[in-house]
This record gives structure tokens, C-alpha cells and sequence, in this order.
């Protein structure tokens, strides 16, 4: 007779499936954040690959941007945060706003005079994307608070935790 045991799939820790839909969630919010990041280079390049066709307003966001990322940079380096994880946190900054920008333009594509909507009001979206996506890359960066140490907890001083 065979001596091995299965573990039937009803029996498998509820931290394992945890960890793999928590690793599945954040892995996609990964995945819309890079094609955010993809979807606002695409669109101020939209012809060509030329800096000399970008409006002011391309320019001056990449100019913001610029700043933010290296902020960013500057702030996970100071705090000693792995490369990982300061990638991580404007992507997935960027996933949420890929989610908030894209399930209304679904909603909006479902009806027959989306064409018009979108191209009426493409210039007023485009400037809000790039303010959500410089908001998502300002609010990224680890800070140091008065109580809780950094903005995700890790270094909370022992009287504060008490």
C-alpha cells in the first residue's frame, strides 16, 4: 500500500490563497500602472517620436514629471527603501488611475456619440490625466511623518506604538 497522504484542495490555508490573490491584485495593478505610464507618453507623442510636435503643456508636465520622479528617487534613496518597493508604489498609483479613468471611458465608449464626447473634450482630459498621474507620482514618494514614521509604517518609534 502507498503511504502518501494528499491534501485535499479544501484544505489548503486561506493564507495561501491570501497571498496569491493579493499577489494577482497587485501584480495587475503593476500591469495597468505601466500601461498608464505607456498611454501618456503615446499620446504626447501621437505622430511621430519628435519633441518638436509636443504642445507647451506635454512639455511643461514633462518637465513637472521629470522633477517628480527624481523627488521620488531622491526620497527612496534617503530612506533606504528597496528598489523594488519605489517602483512599486507610483505604479500601482498609476493602476488606480488607469482604473479611474478607464471604466468611465467604457461607460461613455458603450454609447453611440462617444467619438464626439471624447474628441469634443480631448484636450480637458488630457490635462486631467496628467495632473492625476503627477499627484500619483508627488503622492509615491515616502515621507517621514511627526508619529508614524514613514507614510507606510515600517519605522514607528516604540512609545508612538504603545
Amino acid at each position: 500500500m502507498d503511504n502518501t497522504t494528499q491534501i485535499p484542495l479544501t484544505k489548503i490555508p486561506r493564507k495561501i490563497i491570501k497571498t496569491a490573490f493579493l499577489f494577482i491584485g497587485k501584480s495587475i495593478l503593476i500591469l495597468f500602472g505601466f500601461l498608464e505610464f505607456i498611454s501618456v507618453i503615446w499620446e504626447a507623442f501621437e505622430q511621430s517620436i519628435s519633441f518638436l510636435e509636443i504642445s507647451s503643456l506635454e512639455m511643461f508636465f514633462f518637465v513637472v514629471f521629470f522633477f517628480l520622479v527624481r523627488r521620488h528617487i531622491n526620497a527612496a534613496s534617503e530612506y533606504k527603501m528597496p528598489w523594488i518597493k519605489a517602483l512599486y508604489l507610483p505604479l500601482r498609483n498609476l493602476g488606480w488611475l488607469f482604473l479611474l479613468f478607464s471604466v468611465p471611458i467604457i461607460f461613455i465608449s458603450a454609447q453611440q456619440e462617444s467619438v464626439n464626447f471624447i474628441s469634443r473634450y480631448e484636450n480637458i482630459l488630457q490635462f486631467i490625466e496628467y495632473i492625476g498621474v503627477a499627484i500619483c507620482t508627488y503622492l509615491a514618494a515616502p515621507v517621514k511623518s511627526k508619529n508614524k514614521g514613514l507614510n507606510n509604517g515600517d519605522d514607528v518609534p516604540a512609545e508612538v506604538s504603545k
